[in-house]
């Protein structure tokens, strides 16, 4: 029963901003999953590789669906709708572009922003502002992110393509500006109630979270370099998607955001570092932020990482717990392969 009335909850919701951005799409009888809807685009009415392909990765239950004919707007050539939080994604059936919708006009130009910024370190996807005929809508179009999340790509392509978000963030460094108050982080940490295994961890290592952290550079970084916004192209090269976070972070945090992920990538990746085959490459970060790396602070710096995370600029309103809660939480990510008990 829970169940069905969730999937009645994410139908009716699909259902009105169908309705909402229909002259946005094309005309057709399109199908409503739980999370995504779509007019079938292969002959013969059923879904085309890509669009089977995202159902996949989406998860969920995609067994069942119903039915909702859409007059459509007569230049529109958008078959896919994906809510995501704010935003409701809508993709070109050519797979050029991706119109992102949403009410916010700030937001909107926030994207805008964030992509002309990070396009001068980073691969990213080209995004302009954009025009649709919903009552009350702001866009932007993006062009599309061809390749699939770092977590579904085949295993030959993650460390490559990890080396690349390395350089990149290397190239990203010489705008560093501002230091991490590490003072602040730490006076606050020591008043939560952690975990032993954690507050021994951050102990054993105290030397070197401080030399990690302590004035360590800050720049308007990436902010969310999670297993499904780290994009491996066809040609195996690299894209970042999802530039809605910038924010000020540690110089390093877009570079081992993917250290911490419980995807099968991420521990290969993770354990990758921990036995040092990044080392060159995180030299060459280190240095471009004025800065010098230390082998031996590979577990801080994965510990230092979650301290960042928890006192980034999204949780400065957060109550104290919740900091803490993420703190935690990402902590435990780490906590086998660097044997924090």
């Amino acid at each position: 029963m829970i169940r069905l009335l969730r999937r009645w909850k994410a139908q009716r919701s699909l259902r009105g901003q169908l309705q909402w951005l229909e002259g946005d799409l094309m005309a057709g009888d399109w199908r409503l999953y739980d999370d995504v809807a779509l007019l079938p685009a292969a002959p013969g009415g059923a879904p085309d590789d890509y669009q089977q392909q995202l159902l996949r990765s989406l998860g969920g239950s995609h067994a069942g669906y119903r039915m909702l004919r859409l007059r459509g707007g007569e230049q529109s050539s958008c078959d896919l709708l994906i809510p995501r939080g704010e935003w409701t994604l809508l993709m070109d059936r050519d797979r050029r572009w991706m119109l992102r919708v949403g009410t916010s006009a700030e937001r909107a130009r926030r994207l805008v922003d964030n992509a002309a910024w990070l396009s001068q370190s980073f691969p990213c996807p080209h995004i302009e502002q954009a025009t649709v005929s919903a009552e009350g809508a702001h866009a932007v179009r993006e062009s599309f992110a061809d390749g699939v999340p770092i977590r579904d790509a085949d295993e030959h392509h993650w460390e490559p393509v990890y080396r690349q978000l390395l350089a990149a963030c290397t190239r990203h460094a010489e705008y560093c500006d501002g230091v991490f108050d590490l003072s602040h982080a730490m006076d606050e940490l020591a008043r939560w109630n952690l975990p032993a295994w954690l507050q021994r961890a951050l102990e054993a290592h105290r030397a070197g979270i401080d030399a990690t952290l302590g004035n360590c550079p800050m720049l308007r970084a990436h902010g969310d370099c999670h297993n499904g916004n780290v994009f491996a192209r066809a040609d195996g090269n690299l894209l970042l998607i999802d530039l809605e976070r910038a924010q000020s972070m540690p110089f390093f945090y877009d570079a081992l955001s993917l250290l911490r992920g419980t995807a099968a990538v991420n521990g290969h990746l993770r354990r990758a570092y921990l036995d040092g085959a990044y080392d060159g490459p995180l030299t060459e970060l280190w240095a471009a932020a004025g800065r010098e790396w230390h082998p031996s602070h590979r577990v801080a710096a994965l510990l230092a990482m979650p301290i960042a995370h928890a006192f980034r600029p999204q949780f400065s309103e957060a109550d104290s717990a919740k900091r803490r809660d993420k703190f935690i939480s990402a902590c435990e990510k780490v906590r086998e392969d660097c044997g924090l008990g």
